[in-house]
């Protein structure tokens, strides 16, 4: 099996022979990144995984390689990183991590393929945490078990990204799962409306989900642009813009991941704030940056408010069998007697 032969045959299905230069540079780049990283069996095993996810009728979700447009072809990951303006990085270790998750009655049979794949790619692995050093990660998620029952009605690659019903719904309704996360949301103003598409619904998700200390509030401060970072891509544009290209992708991860407000890295903190003040950063922008704990990558926002579209949308259009499976999943039903229903 040949990962730029099974791309090359996705492009043609999408595209002909009209290939646009934006996607013909983009899989290029990759797929040079993941020729010179030697993992083109990380994506093949994801590939050959989802397959048999698709054959056998069961849901899988990402979590965080929407980063990768070839994780989209390949349909490993529902986030098509080119829409939404997601950068692959080259960190010379790691391109895409597969953090995959299914219904936890189908993740022991996974887990049983996978090691088998594995095996057929001539490497030995016997555990999870033998997966790990493969940049594997898989689990059980409630979100694809509530997908799976409902996939029957719809399933969530067939339903509509533009349904201006889902958008009102979770920007109006207490009940939405919006409203469910989010306590006393509606004493923020914001200046940019979250509710209108997924990419600005992902960045609610990016601010309510991140951990910046010591800002009491954390739209207020941020006015919902890009100010301040949101997501932990929003730091290396920043960088670039102020250029510190050479830096941008160091300054992502250290600032992104919390690592500037921890005491264990100070003295790196201390040296890059010197760095930031030399390039005219405002004191306000580093001070920020001292407060962030973490940010998450905009590939997991996006596919976390993919998730939270298709939940409203089945919410919205099929309530009665919705709220029957919500019953089912909090009740502790049987998960291997639904399955065999």
């Amino acid at each position: 099996m040949n990962l730029k032969v099974i791309v090359d045959d996705k492009l043609e299905e999408l595209y002909g022979d009209e290939l646009p230069e934006v996607v013909r540079s983009r899989v290029k780049e990759e797929l040079d990144l993941i020729m010179k990283l030697k993992i083109e069996y990380q994506y093949l095993i994801a590939y050959e995984i989802s397959e048999k996810a698709k054959k056998d009728n069961r849901v899988m979700l990402d979590r965080i390689c929407g980063n990768s447009y070839i994780a989209y072809l390949l349909g490993i990951s529902i986030v098509n990183s080119l829409e939404y303006n997601i950068l692959i990085y080259d960190n010379n270790s790691i391109l895409c991590t597969f953090d995959l998750d299914f219904e936890k009655n189908y993740l022991n049979e996974i887990f049983d393929y996978t090691i088998t794949l594995f095996q057929k790619y001539g490497m030995e692995v016997a555990t999870i945490d033998d997966l790990k050093k493969h940049n594997f990660y898989l689990g059980g998620l409630s979100w694809c078990y509530i997908f799976g029952r409902m996939s029957q009605y719809i399933p969530i690659h067939d339903i509509p990204f533009h349904d201006k019903n889902v958008f009102e719904y979770l920007k109006n309704n207490e009940d939405s799962v919006i409203h469910n996360a989010v306590s006393n949301f509606k004493k923020y103003h914001l200046e940019e409306e979250p509710f209108s598409n997924i990419y600005t619904l992902s960045k609610f998700v990016a601010a309510m989900n991140s951990t910046v200390s010591s800002i009491e509030d954390k739209w207020e401060k941020t006015h919902f642009n890009k100010s301040y970072p949101i997501f932990r891509e929003d730091i290396y544009d920043f960088m670039k813009e102020n250029d510190l290209e050479s830096m941008a992708f160091e300054l992502m991860n250290f600032i992104g991941k919390g690592k500037s407000h921890s005491k264990f890295h100070a003295r790196k903190w201390d040296e890059y704030k010197k760095l930031l003040k030399e390039h005219n950063i405002s004191d306000d922008y580093r001070n920020y940056c001292s407060n962030i704990d973490y940010l998450w990558p905009k590939s997991a926002c996006v596919n976390r408010a993919f998730v939270y579209y298709f939940s409203t949308y089945y919410k919205i259009y099929f309530p009665k069998e919705y709220d029957m499976v919500i019953d089912d999943l909090h009740n502790f039903v049987d998960l291997h007697k639904i399955g065999e229903e």
